[in-house]
C-alpha cells in the first residue's frame, strides 16, 4: 500500500498540494495583478464603499496573474466559490456577497455571486461580463473594463437585489 502511495504522489504531485488563496488584506480592492491605474482604483474603492454603506451588499475585486500560483486546481468557477467562502465575503445572514475575480493570465474571470442571490442574477452577472469587462480586456484595456464592469455589477446586480426586486431580463442584441 505504501509503495502504491509513493508512486501515486510521484506521478501527480499536484494531488499532494493543497489549492491556496491569497491574502485579503482589502475588503474591496486587492489588485495583486497591477491592472487598474491608481486613480481608477481610487473610483472603485469609493463606490464600493459607498455600496456597502448605503445597501449593506460587500463586494470584492480580486486580480490575480495566474490561479495556477495557488495550486488552484478544476474551473475558475470552484475556485471563485471556495475563494469566496475562504474570504467570507458579504453579510452571513443574507449570504448577498459578489466578488469579482480576475485571473489575466489565464484569461479568465469570474464574478461569483453569494446564495442570497436568485439565479437570474447569475444571467445578469454574464451579460456583465459579456459586455462590460470583455471590450476593454479585448483591447488590453483591464483597467477600464475592471472600472466599467464594476459600476455595471453594482447598477445591475448589487443595488436591484438589496432592494429586493428580481433580476431584470436581459436584452439580446438583434444582427
Amino acid at each position: 500500500v505504501l509503495r502504491v502511495l509513493v508512486f501515486v504522489a510521484l506521478l501527480f504531485p499536484s494531488l499532494l498540494r493543497a489549492e491556496e488563496y491569497p491574502s485579503h488584506p482589502d475588503l474591496f480592492v486587492n489588485d495583486m495583478a497591477g491592472l487598474i491605474a491608481p486613480d481608477a482604483l481610487g473610483r472603485i474603492r469609493s463606490e464600493l464603499e459607498k455600496l456597502k454603506s448605503e445597501t449593506g451588499v460587500e463586494m470584492t475585486v480580486l486580480t490575480i496573474n495566474s490561479r495556477h500560483e495557488f495550486n488552484a486546481s478544476g474551473s475558475i468557477d470552484s475556485y471563485a466559490t471556495a475563494l469566496f467562502n475562504n474570504w467570507g465575503i458579504g453579510r452571513r445572514a443574507y449570504n448577498d456577497g459578489i466578488l469579482v475575480l480576475i485571473a489575466r493570465q489565464d484569461r479568465e474571470m469570474r464574478i461569483e455571486l453569494g446564495k442570497g442571490f436568485n439565479q437570474g442574477y447569475d444571467i445578469i452577472a454574464q451579460d456583465v461580463i459579456n459586455r462590460s469587462f470583455l471590450p476593454s480586456f479585448r483591447a488590453d484595456n483591464y483597467s477600464v473594463g475592471i472600472e466599467t464592469g464594476v459600476m455595471a455589477t453594482i447598477e445591475r446586480i448589487a443595488r436591484p437585489r438589496a432592494a429586493g426586486l428580481p433580476p431584470s431580463a436581459v436584452s439580446v442584441p438583434r444582427k
